[in-house]
């Protein structure tokens, strides 16, 4: 095994030697900085363009039209980005240099096996989220956080509109491909590693994160369906040891439901309004062998790929 050279050696120690607590304040002050930055370059663009943000969400529902749809879409992207991504990314790189990747799990990356086993993981996990779902939903609710959650509900449905084969790919940039870099970078990457460096207790750093992760998108009525994909998503990165297999789990659950919406929408409305607890618990127990199969396979230890 060669040295570590001076500037490796630096920063392995800071990837071991930083406090954890240090590295989350770190990454809370990033990401509050990312968010606000996005709210000043959406007011800047509303002022260049004469558009008036909240009008246009006030009336999404009533004025649906493409170019409503877009302005949201794209500031959207442009808040997250500047929240998850781009927060995450410096918080790693202040506080790790040049060992960043490394210490986010970027580095290694998963064999195409793993990558299968990890992608039919998460998608046979989807009848317990629905389960949770349906259960989440029979919770009741304060009537202002109910109407808080109508109001929020009909804006996703107002989003979800694709009339174009070019919205769809929009909205699989928007909806699937940057929340799962975004927050797989700052959740997973971050704030689960360094609270199982804290603890010492992965199981409760993959659960502490999946709390947080369905806390910070305030909608309560997907609130325990949410935190339990952030915890599958945290196992997956667990047992995989790669940010890039639950990247790739998160990006696979946020496209069906875009590519699902597009293809069959009304219908799938009317199909989960039929659903009740019998009709959503037997497929619960019936993929539970395989998960658990499944489960093992990720777990068991591979010969580590570097990613070049």
């Amino acid at each position: 095994m060669s040295p570590l050279s001076d500037e490796q050696n630096t920063d392995w120690q800071r990837g071991q030697w930083l406090s954890p607590i240090y590295v989350l304040m770190l990454a809370v002050a990033a990401t509050l900085m990312g968010m606000l930055l996005g709210g000043a370059l959406i007011a800047a663009w509303e002022n260049m363009t004469g558009t008036d943000n909240q009008a246009i969400l006030r009336t999404i529902t009533e004025n649906n039209t493409p170019a409503a749809r877009h302005w949201l879409r794209s500031t959207n992207l442009l808040a997250h980005l500047l929240t998850f991504t781009v927060a995450a990314l410096a918080t790693a790189w202040w506080a790790f240099r040049h060992d960043w990747a490394s210490n986010l799990g970027l580095s290694r990356r998963p064999s195409l096996g793993k990558l299968a086993a990890a992608l039919s993981f998460i998608l046979l996990t989807m009848p317990w989220v629905q389960l949770t779902y349906w259960l989440n939903k029979h919770l009741p609710l304060p009537q202002p956080l109910a109407d808080m959650e109508a109001q929020t509900g009909e804006m996703i449905k107002a989003l979800l509109v694709m009339e174009h084969p070019v919205e769809l790919w929009y909205m699989l940039l928007v909806i699937a491909l940057a929340p799962a870099v975004g927050e797989e970078l700052l959740f997973r990457g971050i704030v689960q590693t360094q609270i199982q460096r804290l603890q010492r207790s992965p199981h409760l750093a993959v659960w502490a994160t999946a709390l947080l992760f369905s806390a910070i998108h305030f909608q309560f009525a997907g609130f325990l369906p949410r935190m339990l994909l952030g915890a599958v998503l945290g196992y997956l990165f667990l047992w995989t040891g790669s940010l890039w297999t639950s990247i790739a789990a998160h990006f696979t659950v946020n496209a069906s439901q875009v590519l699902a919406q597009y293809f069959i929408g009304a219908d799938l409305e009317s199909v989960e309004e039929k659903l009740n607890f019998i009709t959503l618990a037997w497929p619960c127990l019936l993929v539970l062998p395989v998960l658990w199969w499944l489960g093992a396979v990720l777990r068991k230890p591979e010969v580590e790929r570097v990613a070049p």
